[in-house]
């Protein structure tokens, strides 16, 4: 029998009531988790409701549905298409012999040559999912590699232009005569800002490489006492661009002593769990949607709670989670974020990870770890910028990154009144009532993005949505790619040049007036 960790699930499927008991009381007495179905179309629906098995035993001759016709609904399903199948028939003639199958044979069914079968086809399916297993390990490996490279090249020129903006600071501040203090104080006090803003630009982006870096440390060398809460802001990081648009994030910390393992391995355990959350909210009811990270400390164990409020998952699905074949086809695990490889990684630790319906409504993954040390730590302080509005043609700027509307007012200052907003909701409320000559807006927003925006102002204001721009750091979205590629408004791609910016204002300016002049001269 397999010593794999999941048993290996075979579906009889026989109408015959005492064949179907007597070959299911076979296979049981081998260890083989059994499904016993009395026709074609019961076992259909079981495929439709309950994990996929790894074998199918199908008797061809039988009333409702004959077997050759249930192959040819299973090939429909590429779900189904590939789960081997033992034809068995009583009537040995070419055709039914002739049965697209893993494995044929007839009736009356020989116990020791129907097991030899049985176990042939079990060792294709243990072979598969060693494979499945090392794929998504070759994978993380190959993935670690790309993410080390591309940390290195981005880490370069991080390094100088954080020593240049150190340097230019330094001399601005001693080189700044005091006589003409008064007369520059602003011009210095601006350039100076400007410095601040880009310092904390370089700081973002050399903490998200830090974190990033982190999944590239797959050297098993490099286990070892690590803080849980240093990782999970790691993963958290790495997924901020696909949950921010779907969900709000909620951090319940308390204080944890270390733990011991790997960081690449265990940060990839939660971005696992993450994403697999934020792909069930995406395919889940419309509403606001949250996603709540919890850590607490008990008796010498570390425990990570990450939960949902997408649908809950029944126990059949919660099982799949960690099946390496059938999970990647669940809805939850649409892009292959099976968690197989994750209860692997975190077995090996001496943990457990498992999964929860919770009772309102979601599912929540438990990771459970051994601490290594009996002092705590102190979680993470959570920070927050806050939003700097500027006051000459107006425009309206909605990003919901502070920093980067306060550069945008920066830009823009000197030729235009900029206003700036990072709630879109708020920023639409007053689209829809005041006086705006341009709109700047960001398209990837998590309260309200600007494809709504946008859409409600065409419903409400046509004319002051002729003078929309996009902003954008990136469509994340499908509905975003799609919506980008058929609009006729201006695309600014971050980052950007003054002078682009400013050309595309100019342009959008000059063309909503002459699309406003036709409807002045009809009112006249």
């Amino acid at each position: 029998m397999s010593e794999d960790f999941t048993p290996v699930r075979v579906m009889v499927i026989d109408d015959d009531e005492h064949s179907r008991a007597a070959l299911g009381m076979l296979l049981e007495s081998e260890s083989y988790a059994v499904t016993l179905c009395s026709g074609a179309i019961e076992a259909l629906g079981r495929l439709r409701a309950e994990p996929q098995p790894d074998l199918i035993v199908l008797d061809l001759v039988m009333p409702e549905m004959t077997g050759w016709e249930f192959r040819v609904e299973q090939k429909r399903r590429p779900a189904w298409a590939g789960i081997p199948v033992l034809a068995l028939s009583g009537d040995h003639s070419p055709q039914a012999e002739a049965i697209d199958a893993t494995a044929y044979m007839g009736k009356p069914v020989q116990e020791r040559a129907f097991l030899d079968t049985v176990r042939r086809i079990e060792k294709d399916v243990k072979q598969k999912r060693e494979l499945a297993r090392a794929s998504e390990l070759e994978r993380l490996v190959s993935l670690g590699s790309l993410i080390g490279g591309i940390a290195h090249e981005i880490n370069n020129p991080l390094a100088f232009i954080e020593g240049s903006l150190d340097v230019l600071r330094r001399q601005l501040v001693t080189s700044v005569h005091p006589a003409r203090l008064a007369v520059d104080s602003l011009s210095v006090a601006s350039a100076l800002r400007a410095l601040e803003r880009t310092k904390v630009g370089v700081d973002r982006i050399a903490e998200v490489v830090r974190c990033v870096s982190m999944f590239a440390s797959v050297d098993p060398e490099s286990d070892g006492p690590l803080n849980v809460h240093d990782v999970l802001e790691a993963s958290l990081q790495v997924a901020e661009n696909e949950i921010r648009h779907c969900a709000l994030i909620e951090r319940d910390y308390e204080s944890l002593p270390l733990t011991y393992g790997n960081p690449a391995k265990l940060g990839q355990v939660f971005l696992n769990v993450i994403l697999n959350a934020v792909r069930a909210i995406r395919g889940a009811a419309e509403g606001q949607h949250l996603i709540t990270v919890k850590t607490r400390s008990t008796r010498g164990w570390v425990a990570v709670t990450i939960s949902d409020t997408a649908a809950t998952l029944d126990a059949a699905a919660q099982r799949a989670l960690f099946d390496p074949l059938t999970s990647v086809a669940t809805g939850r695990m649409g892009l292959h974020f099976g968690l197989a490889v994750s209860r692997e990684i975190v077995e090996a630790v001496g943990g457990v990870i498992e999964v929860h319906t919770r009772a309102s409504r979601g599912t929540e993954v438990c990771v459970t770890l051994p601490s290594c040390t009996e002092a705590v730590f102190e979680p993470p302080v959570t920070r927050r910028l806050e939003r700097r509005v500027k006051d000459r043609v107006s425009i309206m700027v909605v990003d919901d990154d502070p920093l980067m509307c306060e550069v945008l007012a920066a830009l823009l200052a000197s030729d235009y009144d900029v206003t700036a907003f990072t709630s879109p909701r708020a920023a639409l409320a007053v689209m829809l009532e005041g006086d705006i000559d341009l709109i700047l807006c960001d398209v990837m927003m998590p309260e309200l993005s600007g494809i709504d925006v946008y859409e409600r102002l065409d419903q409400e204001r046509p004319e002051l949505a002729r003078r929309f721009i996009f902003l954008t750091g990136g469509a994340f979205t499908e509905r975003a790619r799609i919506f980008l590629k058929r609009i006729d408004r201006p695309v600014i791609t971050k980052p950007f040049a003054r002078k682009k910016l400013l050309d595309a204002i100019q342009q959008t300016l000059a063309s909503a007036s002459r699309a406003d002049e036709p409807r002045i001269e009809s009112g006249s």
